[in-house]
């Protein structure tokens, strides 16, 4: 009889320690077990063994069911436990994002579970690979014995010679094969019997109209081989900077470098920054790596997320696991190579709920914790600061990628607006469109292409005042100015969600001469819609990613518009980029300069682009045209250096919720307070109101820890931690109030 400490998916600071009868049943550490807390039955992770058991006079319970999966290695054992402690949540709370759903659900026979997949079928290698197109006919004899067992054979012969002349389908339905050539299924069903074709897993294979362009994928994986050339043998993280194209995988990954993992009996981790990115890219990487490409992302059902996680403890190797930020936490064995692309976006952050962790730090602590055979390969437009950094003090090597896609038009005009300019000479109409952008508008429509209009405000108008007494309306929490939506006529506040219904008078004065401040979204749609009466108008909606296909002018609020809007964009026109520049973020520079960049270089076939500005000068404008990141990574380290922002230290953010906005402010003031006594060589700032996106909380409060680069980080975390303890231990807070850490933090 032995003990186990288990983790299970619950908010517990601390694993349970349970009782193992039988030692037979082979538990230790990385083991997935079932066990009881109270009279729930759970699926939990084995993290140490014991002889005996902590506490001696209680009696323990005994582990239910042990699933048949292999052990977790040890270094994944070991990432989720650093996960917890970096930042700074529980265990518990990592192995709930780590498990499937199907795991756990309460099933009293977990090794007799079936999963049901989608099949297609392929011709077989065999077959394919005969010149004379005679399955495996060694001998004469055999090829007669096989005309003898089937009694439509001269109709199989004629349905298989056809199926393996197909040029671009590599897979095939069977109802497909039926229909086109004219035969039964039964007829399909032999021709798997006899082996001419073989059944593959749909969800591990390609679309079978797509053809990747020869041309495209030889340049390409030539400029690979010259890139990966520069690599250094003594450095495991390599920084590729390059003109990349995260849609086409044939031109975007290193082919070869990714089959040589492959064939030495190692797996892939591939991380794509989008979901849209993602579904673009998926068809053509299961054409690239037939059988080997595995899904893992929250759009996955719990028995598929299972299929996977059986296929990652396998160890036999062989798999790429792609994914765009959970895929991480698989628990990944004979890891040989990470790709990450676009390691600059901030969606690899979580942003709720906890384990807040950035997949990119995580995928290179994984290869840290798995040894120096795991290679990694950080790919970006726009490197981060963070990553640029670390290849100037020579922990990644950078190395240029230049292959540049022919097929795209690299002959853009760009034009800047003076907005002040344009304003003193009125050359301005519909709020915010200067005549140079309302003619690149005009004549883009006369060639039948489409615009993509980006103006960085949501709603209508930012607020409502009074004319007469200079009253505005206010949200009473957090007084801020109400927005105007002109969906439901509505006042609502950015930060809280309180809202109000338009009103019609003044509440101060009661006068009626009410002014709507400001240009949102919708508003100047409705200025655009006047402009252009008969052109079709839309705005991006945040809650579907459709519906613009008919759409001659798309309105766009965000920084990052959709991919698909951007790829099909003849002219991109941007408003007033200073909004974006105003953003309350260190980093919003550095943001506009890879939003820059981004809108120069995703679209395939753009003509022009219009930027105004109050400020066409500002360095930053002038760096993207001339395609300089060096120049502005140094300016922008400079300025971080000055006001001690990462990389130069480590951010992290307190937040405190709850129903009670008093007792929150309250308890986020006796926070600061002893933050600031007992941190005194760190930076706190703060409280500071932060938005509450659930209907069963009203109000938050924030804080920021300004850590310097030279402190202990797990320290400095500890101290914070008794402090909240202290402070709930003085203040005795209801149990609505919650408080949750959120390190290096992504506005």
């Amino acid at each position: 009889m032995c003990y186990v400490d288990v983790i299970v998916p619950l908010l517990v600071p601390t694993p349970y320690t349970y009782k193992v009868e039988e030692e037979t049943l082979g538990i230790g550490i990385g083991s997935i077990v079932r066990v009881y807390v109270g009279k729930i039955l759970y699926t939990g992770l084995v993290v140490r063994e014991r002889e005996l058991p902590p506490h001696e006079g209680i009696s323990y319970k005994n582990v239910s069911d042990v699933f048949s999966f292999p052990k977790i290695p040890q270094s994944i054992v070991k990432l989720w436990e650093w996960i917890s402690l970096y930042y700074m949540c529980t265990m518990g709370e990592v192995w709930r994002a780590c498990l499937p759903s199907s795991l756990e659900e309460n099933v009293s026979e977990l090794d007799n579970r079936t999963y049901r997949t989608r099949t297609l079928v392929a011709v077989s290698e065999p077959f394919l690979a005969s010149p004379k197109g005679v399955l495996l006919s060694d001998t004469e004899e055999e090829w007669k014995l096989f005309l003898q067992r089937y009694s439509k054979r001269k109709q199989m012969i004629r349905v298989a010679a056809a199926v393996r002349e197909e040029k671009n389908i590599r897979y095939f339905t069977r109802s497909y094969i039926a229909e086109k050539y004219n035969t039964s299924p039964a007829i399909v069903k032999s021709l798997i019997e006899s082996g001419f074709l073989r059944i593959v897993d749909a969800s591990s294979v390609s679309s079978y109209t797509l053809v990747i362009p020869e041309e495209e994928l030889k340049q390409s994986q030539q400029a690979w081989r010259r890139c990966l050339e520069q690599s250094a043998q003594n450095i495991q993280i390599q920084l590729i900077h390059g003109e990349f194209d995260y849609s086409t995988p044939y031109t975007s990954l290193p082919i070869h470098w990714i089959e040589g993992k492959i064939e030495a009996g190692g797996n892939i981790l591939l991380l794509y920054p989008s979901t849209e990115l993602l579904s673009e890219a998926l068809p053509y990487l299961r054409i690239l790596f037939p059988e080997k490409v595995e899904l893992y992302d929250a759009n996955s059902s719990g028995m598929q997320k299972e299929s996977v996680w059986n296929k990652s403890l396998s160890g036999s190797g062989g798999y790429i696991f792609v994914g765009i930020r959970s895929v991480v936490l698989l628990p990944i064995a004979s890891l040989k190579g990470i790709i990450v692309l676009g390691e600059e976006d901030s969606s690899y952050k979580q942003i709720e709920p906890n384990p807040r962790y950035s997949a990119v730090h995580t995928a290179l602590m994984m290869a840290r914790l798995m040894g120096k055979e795991v290679d990694v390969l950080l790919c970006s437009r726009t490197p981060s600061l963070e990553s640029y950094i670390q290849a100037k003090r020579g922990t990644y090597r950078l190395i240029p990628f230049d292959y540049v896609n022919p097929s795209k038009n690299r002959d853009c005009s760009v034009d800047l607006v003076d907005l002040r300019e344009a304003f003193d000479k009125n050359r301005v109409s519909g709020r915010l469109l200067s005549f140079e952008l309302q003619s690149a508008i005009q004549k883009t429509l006369s060639e039948s292409g489409k615009v993509l209009i980006l103006h960085h405000r949501y709603g209508y108008a930012k607020g409502v005042s009074c004319i007469r007494c200079g009253h505005v309306e206010s949200c009473p929490d957090c007084k801020i100015p109400l927005k105007i939506y002109k969906e439901g006529g509505e006042l609502v506040c950015a930060i809280c969600g309180y809202h109000k219904p338009k009103l019609e008078k003044c509440a101060e004065c009661e006068g009626k001469s009410l002014k709507e401040e400001g240009t949102g979204i919708e508003r100047l749609a409705d200025e655009v819609r006047e402009l252009y009466p008969n052109v079709p108008v839309r705005v991006e909606d945040s809650k579907s990613n459709f519906g613009w296909e008919d759409a001659d002018i798309i309105l766009s609020p965000k920084g990052r518009p959709s991919f698909a809007l951007l790829h099909g964009a003849d002219c991109i026109a941007v408003t007033n980029l200073d909004i974006l520049f105003a953003r309350p973020d260190f980093r919003a520079e550095e943001r506009v300069f890879q939003f820059m960049y981004e809108w120069r270089y995703t679209p395939k076939h753009l003509k022009r682009v219009v930027i105004q500005t109050f400020n066409p000068h500002h360095p930053v404008i002038d760096n993207v045209l001339r395609s300089d990141h060096e120049s502005f990574t140094a300016v922008a380290l400079k300025e971080r250096y000055s006001l001690l922002y990462p990389p130069f230290s480590r951010m992290i953010s307190i937040s405190v919720e709850s129903k009670d906005r008093k007792e929150a402010l309250a308890y986020t003031r006796e926070m600061i307070s002893l933050l600031v006594s007992n941190l005194s060589d760190c930076t706190t700032l703060g409280p500071a109101p932060f938005p509450v996106k659930k209907v069963n909380a009203s109000i938050g409060f924030r804080i920021w820890v300004k850590v310097p680069i030279q402190l202990p980080i797990q320290e400095i975390k500890q101290i914070m931690v008794r402090i909240q303890n202290s402070v709930y231990a003085l203040n005795r807070p209801s149990s609505n109030l919650r408080v949750f850490y959120d390190v290096d933090p992504v506005w």
